[in-house]
């Protein structure tokens, strides 16, 4: 059986027949479970400029059968200044490498409808309560560095 990335134990007539770890068992049996965000910042570079961006209320959560959602109520975007408010859930499939979080398949809703999302890398810190992501995105012409921390709900 695989759950998030990791195989479990087998057991035969009450004896263990295998046991194959692929990914940081710590990691993965802290990450699921639903999380809420105390700060999410993230510079982006453009042009030589660095701005700060934040985003407050964003919710998460991590399913053991390697499903994620982001979800966006109530949530609000600093970008450049100016304060937006987002709306609609981000669904992922996802898998751990290490202490890597790997997102792919998104798929974003809202009242508009739906469109594909860019996979991606974060780097995850997990301890009892504590969440800690950190990723970074180059593209042609600019970075964005971020660091989200989050509670357990």
């Amino acid at each position: 059986m695989v759950i998030a990335g990791i195989a479990a134990l087998i057991l035969v007539a009450g004896t263990v027949t295998a046991v194959v770890l692929t990914a940081n068992a710590r990691l993965a049996a802290c990450l699921v479970g639903s999380w809420k965000a105390t700060s999410n910042v993230t510079t982006l570079t453009a042009d030589g400029r660095a701005t700060i961006n934040t985003i407050t209320g964003l919710r998460l959560s991590y399913d053991p059968d390697g499903k994620t959602q982001q979800f966006y109520d109530d949530t609000l975007a600093r970008f450049n200044g100016e304060l937006t408010e987002l709306t609609g859930t981000v669904t992922y499939d996802y898998r751990l490498a290490g202490t890597i979080v790997r997102y792919s398949n998104g798929l974003a809703r809202d009242e508009s409808g739906a469109s594909r999302e860019q996979d991606y890398d974060e780097r995850a810190d997990c301890t009892g309560n504590t969440l800690t992501l950190t990723g970074a995105d180059v593209g042609d012409d600019f970075t964005a560095e971020w660091t989200i921390k989050l509670i357990r709900e």
